[in-house]
């Protein structure tokens, strides 16, 4: 019987690769577009960046301070003022109560000159000038014994030129420092400020690259899922049209075949009856033909029954292919023993040969049974 293919057959399904999506919906391709190439950033993170730009733009200048010069200045006054050095030449204070001590000592001797005239009836003499001229010493000398007030006094004023430098320089300073503790503090603020921003448009542009990504990635695989069910319902409705083709088809061969089976069946049939017709012509013929043999061949002396002993000998070198053994088995034991005749041994040699080296069994049953029946005739006669 011929054999009949499977139904099922393997049937090269499509698919959508690359850029050939299929089945996407209207509202998925857009928002697949939207969400597809570079990274576009929203309002709020752009409203973020501005701030951020602004703030940069918005970090203060180098320092600078009005008190800078000034106290440059007044640094210089300091380290280029002279040395203290006193001149009582110059020293303002002295030389007024110089004035004032000669004019006193001046006063003095006139006085004294006079009072001593006086004392001597108005004529000048030694004497009075002496006690004039002493008069105006005494003055003068009063006048130096107080140089030493003079210097500490101009020393004092000098120092207190110099403190008042130092206090000017100090207030300066001060206001300086002030100015620079001021500036620091706005830059201290615009740092801030600036770190703020930076954080406000990190934390924006993180979050909204997080959300776009997340909104690509769901529209990528929605798409794929849409064109995944449009390519499962195509293929689908292809192998069920496939299917119907190929069970058609199958039908088709297998009622083909089933009626050349019957055919054939028909054929074997015929074939058997007509086997089966000629082996019992053939065996009637043998029949016919040994129990001829037997009984011309019947004065060679009286044949003795086969055992079934005799015949499993036969059969086991018939079955081993020893036909050498087989053939001396029934020339140098049956026929020399008077079992069978020459010609019922040539007979039964040329048959077991003959039977396919006794693989049939129902051949073999066949050979036993001719056998048997033939000397059944050749002993009784019957």
């Amino acid at each position: 019987m011929a054999s009949i293919n499977n139904k099922n057959q393997n049937t090269k399904l499509k698919t959508g690769t690359g850029t050939s999506l299929k089945g996407v919906s209207s509202a998925t391709q857009t928002n697949l577009k939207k969400y597809s190439g570079q990274y576009q950033a929203s309002s709020a993170v752009n409203a973020a960046k501005a701030y951020l730009d602004k703030t940069v733009k918005n970090k203060p200048g180098a320092f600078k301070s009005n008190y800078t010069s000034q106290m440059n200045n007044l640094m210089s006054q300091i380290n280029n003022r002279e040395p203290f050095k006193y001149d009582i030449n110059s020293d303002m204070l002295y030389q007024q109560a110089k004035d004032q001590y000669t004019a006193l000592g001046k006063q003095a001797m006139q006085d004294t000159v006079g009072q001593a005239s006086a004392m001597t009836g108005g004529y000048g003499n030694s004497y009075a000038t002496t006690a004039g001229s002493q008069a105006y010493q005494n003055y003068l000398t009063q006048l130096n014994d107080n140089i030493s007030e003079y210097y500490q006094m101009a020393k004092g004023t000098y120092d207190d030129e110099t403190n008042a430098l130092y206090n000017r320089f100090n207030l300066a300073q001060n206001m300086y420092n002030n100015d620079y503790s001021q500036y620091r503090d706005r830059v201290s603020d615009w740092q801030t400020d600036r770190s703020y921003a930076a954080d406000q448009y990190d934390s924006a542009r993180n979050l909204d690259y997080n959300d776009w990504t997340s909104l690509r990635n769901y529209y990528q695989n929605q798409a794929a899922a849409e064109n995944s069910d449009y390519w499962d319902t195509t293929n689908h409705n292809y192998q069920v049209q496939r299917d119907k083709v190929s069970d058609a088809q199958w039908n088709q061969q297998f009622n083909y075949q089933r009626q050349r089976d019957s055919v054939s069946d028909a054929q074997w049939n015929q074939q058997f009856n007509y086997q089966k017709q000629r082996d019992n012509v053939a065996d009637a013929q043998w029949n016919k033909e040994y129990s001829t043999k037997v009984s011309s061949s019947g004065s060679s002396g009286k044949a003795k029954s086969l055992t079934d002993e005799q015949y499993s000998k036969m059969e086991s070198y018939a079955s081993k292919g020893d036909y050498d053994g087989l053939d001396n088995y029934i020339n140098n034991y049956l026929v020399s023993q008077g079992y069978i005749s020459d010609d019922e041994g040539y007979q039964m040699y040329k048959s077991l040969v003959s039977a396919n080296d006794f693989k049939n069994k129902n051949a073999w049953q066949n050979i036993k049974n001719k056998i048997t029946s033939a000397l059944r005739i050749k002993l009784t006669g019957k």
